[in-house]
């Protein structure tokens, strides 16, 4: 059943394009909760599960403007934690209007009981970074609350950017993101200020470092990643905290962790950085310029 269900969400998400290209097996490996090794694989006539899994924690798909939209539906006002549960669970745009529960009245409005004092410092922070906060309205649904603008902002007058803080905040703030829940995020960054950039990365290293969520980031900006990178040193995380590099080799990718290769991050930034010095070159060779 385990593998079948498996298979179906990978059809489902990737519309059959899930599998290594030029090659007949493919095969995804992971931990579960017993710190055992399990492994879905494909090949060209079957599907094979190594074994059972055990697997407790939630994983959540944070695709922010397309959610915050979705949320603002006023049908689930009444259940905005579960249904934002909802919303950040994996293929969950196929069947959004699927969606039926009754409020767990005993639930708190936060999950993180025993560190309530660290989460709102959190939040306090992505609220004086986004200078307001996203709050709820029965009759209109999701609305921005600027602090210096008295009317709020209907869902879809909020940038691309803010709704992506936005989201994060809410999230923490109603409880719908839980302790030792898995986080998976696609280019977080896209539409955010640099500095907006490292006070999301912020956020993240601490609720990683407070609340044991594990995270992972897809991501090609440079203030990103130097950003997790500066902070989780800050915190003293880095013993957490894994860069992995996809580069293409023979028409085959090729994934190295850069946390143990030899020039470890420099590689990477010097890979990020080199458009802009080819843009800088080209200048040079207009204006003859040297060197130095």
């Amino acid at each position: 059943m385990q593998k079948n269900m498996i298979n179906q969400s990978f059809q489902l998400v990737f519309q059959k394009q899930f599998r290594k290209i030029k090659s007949g097996r493919s095969r995804i490996s992971f931990l579960d909760d017993k710190k055992r090794e399990v492994y879905m694989e494909w090949n060209d006539d079957a599907e094979r599960l190594s074994a059972p899994l055990r697997v407790s924690q939630q994983v959540h798909f944070i695709e922010s403007p397309k959610i915050y939209d979705f949320l603002s539906d006023t049908r689930y006002g009444h259940v905005q934690k579960e249904y934002l549960r909802h919303l950040m669970a994996p293929n969950v745009f196929k069947k959004k209007d699927f969606f039926y529960t009754k409020r767990d009245d005993s639930e708190e409005l936060s999950n993180f009981e025993d560190g309530s004092g660290e989460i709102q410092e959190v939040i306090d922070e992505l609220t004086e970074v986004m200078g307001g906060r996203a709050e709820f309205f029965q009759k209109v649904g999701l609305e921005f609350k600027d602090k210096k603008i008295k009317e709020p902002l209907h869902a879809v007058n909020v940038s691309t950017g803010l709704k992506s803080i936005a989201l994060l905040e809410y999230a923490l703030r109603i409880g719908a993101i839980k302790r030792g829940d898995i986080l998976v995020l696609d280019e977080p960054e896209i539409n955010l200020h640099p500095e907006w950039q490292k006070e999301y990365a912020r956020a993240l290293v601490m609720l990683q470092k407070l609340f044991d969520l594990k995270l992972i980031v897809t991501t090609h900006s440079p203030y990103f990643i130097r950003s997790i990178e500066c902070f989780s040193d800050l915190n003293n995380t880095m013993d957490f905290l894994n860069v992995y590099k996809i580069t293409q080799t023979d028409g085959d990718s090729v994934v190295e962790n850069l946390s143990y290769s030899e020039y470890c991050m420099t590689e990477l930034y010097d890979d990020l950085s080199a458009p802009l010095e080819e843009l800088e070159e080209m200048l040079s060779n207009k204006y003859g310029m040297e060197e130095e």
